[in-house]
């Protein structure tokens, strides 16, 4: 139904319609009041940023963070910036997938200070190859700086990545 509505005329009063779809559980629903709301009233989006990074659906997610990227990137990078934080793992994993289309320069410390305190190996390799796939001497430097993290397996994975990471500079010479 929201799909018939955005394909046509949609009203304004239709954005109520469309913020009620964003809180559905259904990720097909949401996305199609994303859209509608794209269209009605872009602003709009705004109150339900930090609900849509926070999404189980990965599509979902990527969508509100291109949609941020668009209209507030300052915004959207805070946002993630604070899941990063978060003692659940899985919105630190959530965090990190949306990152990999943030503009590296404006995630990088970011991901670097997350690095240091992460505690689950799977996402700190995330993070290591979001960095690896930046490859330069100021993220070689920041991985040199790195003597120990708050987990072993994650120091071993930073090793490693350093390793690689030199050999590719090497061999290319980034």
């Amino acid at each position: 139904a929201l799909s018939a509505i955005r394909s046509f005329d949609p009203i304004p009063q239709d954005s109520e319609l469309a913020g009620e779809a964003i809180k559905s559980e259904d990720p097909k629903v949401v996305l199609a009041g994303v859209r509608l709301m794209e269209k009605l009233n872009p602003a709009g989006l705004q109150p339900y940023l930090t609900r849509l990074l926070q999404n189980n659906d990965l599509s979902v997610r990527l969508k509100a963070v291109r949609m941020a990227l668009k209209s507030d990137a300052g915004k959207a990078i805070e946002i993630l910036g604070a899941m990063l934080k978060a003692d659940d793992a899985p919105v630190r994993a959530q965090a990190v997938t949306c990152l990999m289309i943030c503009p590296f320069d404006q995630v990088f410390e970011m991901l670097m200070e997350s690095l240091l305190c992460e505690t689950n190996p799977d996402i700190a390799q995330k993070t290591l190859l979001i960095l690896k796939s930046n490859p330069g001497a100021k993220v070689l430097s920041a991985l040199d700086k790195i003597k120990g993290t708050r987990d072993p397996a994650v120091s071993v994975l930073v090793a490693a990545a350093r390793a690689e990471l030199f050999e590719l500079i090497l061999k290319f010479g980034y």
